[in-house]
Parts: structure tokens; sequence; C-alpha cells
């Protein structure tokens, strides 16, 4: 990757595409967090950010190093078993995060129902 490659509309269109889901989830785990300080809004960032990294890393540093060739295939799988290892335990931060707030959300609904 190159210099003119930093300034190529369709790459910062996919760089963007794939990163603004999880940069407004991100958002709106934060600002639970500044209105509630509970675990669920900071399971729900932490797993948010751990997707922007590893969306970023999939978007930027993975074709850099796939287009200089410094990397055999084999140490490029094994980079991807370790950064998909990472999402995976991002993804299970946010979901336990999420069932955690709705299980709570819920529970609240009925105590004021009653």
């Amino acid at each position: 990757m190159n210099v003119s490659d930093a300034f190529d509309f369709n790459f910062i269109w996919n760089v963007f595409s794939n990163v603004i889901f999880h940069i407004i989830i991100f958002g709106i785990s934060v600002y639970y967090i500044i209105k509630k300080q509970n675990i669920e809004g900071f399971l729900m960032a932490g797993g948010s950010f751990i997707h922007i990294c590893t969306s970023l890393f999939y978007s930027i540093i993975y074709p850099m190093m796939i287009k200089n060739g410094n990397s055999s295939m084999q140490n490029m799988g094994f980079l991807s078993v370790i950064i998909n290892g990472i999402a995976f335990i991002g993804s299970i931060l946010f979901v336990i995060g999420l069932i955690l707030l709705v299980t709570n959300h819920v529970a609240l609904s009925k105590k004021l129902v009653e």
C-alpha cells in the first residue's frame, strides 16, 4: 500500500463501511455508561471497541501485509486465527452485556407494572 492508496475513495469507503456500525454501537454503549455506570455498558463498550480494532486490522493492516508479501501464508493464517479469536471474545463480551441489559430492563419493567 502506498500513499496514493490511502486517498483512494474505494479504500476509504471500504474502511468506513466496515467500521461505522461498530463506532455507532460503541457510542451508544459509552452514552449508556455515562448515564448509568453499570457492568452492562462496560461489557458492551469493550466488545464494540474490540470489534472496531479487529475491523480496522482487517481493513487496513491485513491488506498491507498481503500486498507487501513480507509474511508467508502460514503466518497470515495463524494471524487470522488469533485476530478472529480476539473478535470472538469481543462478541461474547458484547452479547453478555446485552443479555444483562435486556434482563435487567425486563425485570425493572415487570416490577413497575406490579
